[in-house]
């Protein structure tokens, strides 16, 4: 168990405030941090995808959802969720 304990480290993948890229003109931020277990040599195959909810509001709400992310490790899904308008 603490050969377990000392080989994964509880890494931040994503930090609360983290802007991301929806398109070419849009980015969002999560407002959630996500923090995962991970050995160093995974850490290469963590991915984020972002996506957009169209058509987007032209209003200026902070609150607003604007899309979504997930995060993949080696393809599968470990986590999900908003993003909001900066």
């Amino acid at each position: 168990m603490d050969d377990a304990f000392s080989a994964y480290k509880n890494v931040c993948v994503l930090d609360e405030n983290q802007k991301l890229i929806i398109d070419e003109k849009h980015e969002g931020v999560s407002r959630k941090s996500f923090y995962y277990p991970l050995l160093e040599e995974e850490r290469a195959f963590i991915e984020i995808k972002t996506q957009g909810v169209y058509p987007f509001s032209n209003r200026k709400k902070k609150k607003e959802i604007i899309g979504k992310f997930e995060i993949y490790l080696s393809k599968q899904l470990l986590f999900s969720g908003n993003l909001y308008k900066l």
